[in-house]
């Protein structure tokens, strides 16, 4: 699977079930991350304590973020912070929530 398909599929499961868009231009504004259910989350390199790090050997780098998805099982994928925001800008740009777009221009990543 694609990334731009992962990013699809990602704001596709959140319909009727993820955070709102408020929330979701919250999370990324705090670099944090979210799960909608067992299968889909965004994990951020913030989000990751120093038992994750060491005990379950979760590396995120600074600037990336984890999507977990399902894809006939679980799946990860690691892209640029910034790659995400582009998606969830234009996540939110295609239903109409244009308003929040703007509250995305100015994050320092």
């Amino acid at each position: 699977m694609t990334e731009t398909e992962v990013l699809n599929k990602l704001f596709s499961a959140m319909r009727g079930a993820g955070p709102k868009p408020e929330e979701l231009v919250a999370y990324a504004r705090e670099r944090h991350g979210y799960g909608l259910d067992e299968h889909y989350g965004v994990t951020c390199a913030s989000d990751v304590d120093d038992y994750e790090r060491e005990t379950e050997g979760v590396d995120i780098p600074d600037g990336f973020i984890r999507i977990d998805y399902w894809d006939n099982g679980p799946e990860t994928l690691q892209i640029p912070e910034a790659r995400y925001v582009e998606a969830l800008q234009e996540h939110l740009t295609s239903t109409g929530a244009t308003s929040l777009v703007a509250q995305l221009k100015d994050i320092h990543l």
